[in-house]
């Protein structure tokens, strides 16, 4: 009885076995699992720099303003030149 019970469970062992295996080729990133994480992971991080960038040009365009000067910055904090006109779609001159 306990040979019959042990031949089951090996069984049941294989077929999980197999199932999660299937589950991981059919679901898992097509790079890789630490690709994945690694976008995650730099995405989060770009976006909380571009956060901070954003707070500290409106700061800057407050303190400026008080000095009664004005600078301009885009959507994404980067400086705009009044004089020099630039594409603001060009990544290239991005710090």
């Amino acid at each position: 009885m306990l040979l019959k019970d042990a031949n089951e469970f090996g069984a049941l062992l294989q077929l999980s076995g197999a199932l999660c295996g299937w589950l991981y080729v059919r679901h898992a990133p097509r790079r890789g699992v630490a690709f994945g994480f690694g976008e995650q992971y730099f995405g989060m991080r770009n976006a909380y720099y571009r956060a901070k960038r954003r707070r500290a040009a409106r700061k800057f365009e407050v303190y400026m303003g008080k000095q009664g000067r004005k600078v301009h910055f885009d959507d994404e904090g980067r400086y705009v030149d009044p004089d020099e006109k630039k594409d603001p779609n060009d990544k290239r001159w991005m710090n």
